[in-house]
């Protein structure tokens, strides 16, 4: 058995919704450690610091939130819809798998909801397993329905051994069902109304610090998030299909953050005035 070594690695880099606007940097709208004792106590994840489950939710225990499937967890710290703006839920989790690589659905997923409750609309960014000791990351809303707006989607896969599962079925010392520590993200970019908002699923290797994969939701601002300009949307996790129907145990979550970036209002004049100054410059010559 591998040891897990956390490294905490919260500070995302802010972007850039349009060349020449800046944003402001990414602002931490909640974190949590789970195995922090005084914040959490043994027993349901639900009620605790701000957080909502649905079907009994996650239990906190010594290593951090262990998770079952068919489970939604939002947290109740909020931040405001604003065009242009990003929007970053994180979980950092790790878990096993019996499977061999054999079999497909989703482990573990990273959410936005539109609402504090846990039975909220959500778009999640989920890790699933696609047969063969092979794993993708799989665009969905709740914790495994195909998002209606996009179609079904998904990245391309990458082995298990990029999240630590080297399967050997002739030798059960060498067969290594632990993952490393993962982090996985979903970042939403609100477009111009609910019609037009962005989604990007990233997975980091926290273990071996390693970028596993990247994606982005396509075509470009087309996901439909029922989430107007000036409401409140609201981060979370969830825990895939039940560990009997992937034949996965430990889910644990060990970290969570949710974090926001706006464009800054004078980046936005600015461009607005440079612009004006341009066409009046036109208009003389």
């Amino acid at each position: 058995m591998k040891i897990h070594t956390i490294v905490k690695n919260i500070g995302w880099l802010a972007v850039l919704p349009i060349m020449g606007v800046s944003t402001a940097g990414a602002v931490v709208v909640y974190s949590a450690d789970f195995t922090d004792t005084n914040t959490f106590t043994n027993g349901a994840l639900n009620g605790q610091d701000g957080w909502a489950t649905s079907n009994s939710g996650a239990v906190i225990g010594v290593t951090g939130a262990t998770v079952d499937g068919f489970k939604d967890h939002v947290n109740g710290s909020g931040a405001t819809v604003v065009s242009g703006a990003t929007y970053t839920s994180t979980v950092t989790f790790t878990y096993t798998d019996n499977s061999g690589g054999v079999g497909n659905g989703p482990h573990f997923g990273a959410s936005i909801y539109n609402g504090s409750s846990a039975d909220a609309e959500e778009i999640n960014i989920m890790l699933k397993r696609s047969g063969n000791n092979s794993y993708r990351l799989g665009l969905y809303t709740n914790w495994g329905n195909t998002n209606a707006s996009v179609g079904f989607q998904q990245s391309g896969t990458f082995s298990g051994v990029d999240i630590g599962f080297v399967p050997d079925a002739n030798d059960p010392m060498l067969n290594d069902v632990f993952s490393d520590v993962l982090r996985l993200s979903i970042t939403l970019t609100a477009g111009a109304d609910a019609n037009s908002w962005n989604a990007t699923g990233r997975l980091f290797n926290v273990t071996t610090n390693t970028e596993v994969q990247t994606w982005n939701s396509t075509p470009a601002n087309n996901l439909v998030f029922a989430a107007a300009d000036g409401t409140s949307i609201y981060g979370g996790f969830g825990g895939g299909q039940s560990n009997s129907n992937q034949n996965i145990q430990d889910r644990t979550a060990l970290e969570y953050s949710f974090e926001s970036s706006v464009p800054e209002p004078s980046s936005l004049v600015l461009v607005s005035l440079g612009a004006l100054g341009f066409t009046m410059r036109r208009r003389r010559n």
